[in-house]
């Protein structure tokens, strides 16, 4: 048992998506075979502070919009009680006693890095920044409900950062801004260096008490 125990809840970014590869683009195969979760900030961030962490994330995933507008109604928020993300049942039991000193989640890239579609419920950007805003902030407000000890921590990404400035603010959390990604992984994912800056920027956020 390690000192510190953190938990990470995302996306793609979280996840390591393709974060070996010399180069942008990547086959399916590629992408399978060099997304490595080992190299990704989290473990990178566990590391450095001796913790004992978890990972809860799913490429492709928002808070409210998913990539492109796939999948819709099943948001990372949908899929986070379930123990099998394809199936409704089980769930997370709510005996689970593993409680995190510290809670990191970097969601928002996907509800925002493509334009809304025809027949998506929302009737414009204002309006899906604004649901975005609210049910990030009863999402967070429902993990830190079960998470009492935890601090939490908002990854600010280039086109969020305004909402999650605000979503920080609502909830008591800290935002960190994370900007000047080369972005050189698999289809313009996070690259090894990005990861390894990443942890960085969270690693100096935690430190301020």
């Amino acid at each position: 048992m390690r000192p510190r125990k953190i938990e990470f809840i995302g996306d793609s970014h979280t996840v390591g998506y393709g974060v070996r590869s010399p180069v942008r683009e990547c086959t399916e195969s590629q992408v399978h075979d060099l997304t490595d979760t080992s190299l990704a900030f989290g473990p990178i961030l566990a590391r450095r502070l001796d913790a004992d962490y978890r990972i809860q994330a799913f490429s492709g995933r928002g808070v409210v919009r998913n990539y492109n507008g796939g999948a819709p109604g099943l948001p990372l928020p949908a899929l986070f009680p379930r123990l099998i993300p394809g199936q409704e049942q089980p769930r997370v039991s709510a005996d689970d006693a593993w409680s995190p000193d510290v809670l990191v989640i970097g969601l928002g890239t996907n509800d925002f890095s493509t334009p809304l579609n025809p027949g998506e419920p929302w009737a414009n950007e204002v309006a899906l920044r604004q649901d975005y805003r609210d049910r990030y902030v009863a999402f967070i407000q429902a993990l830190k409900a079960s998470r009492p000890q935890a601090r939490v921590f908002l990854i600010a990404g280039d086109t969020f950062a305004e909402d999650v400035a605000e979503v920080a603010d609502r909830t008591g959390a800290k935002a960190v801004r994370i900007t000047g990604m080369d972005r050189g992984g698999c289809h313009w994912h996070p690259s090894a260096a990005d990861q390894v800056m990443m942890a960085d920027r969270l690693e100096a956020a935690i430190a301020v008490k």
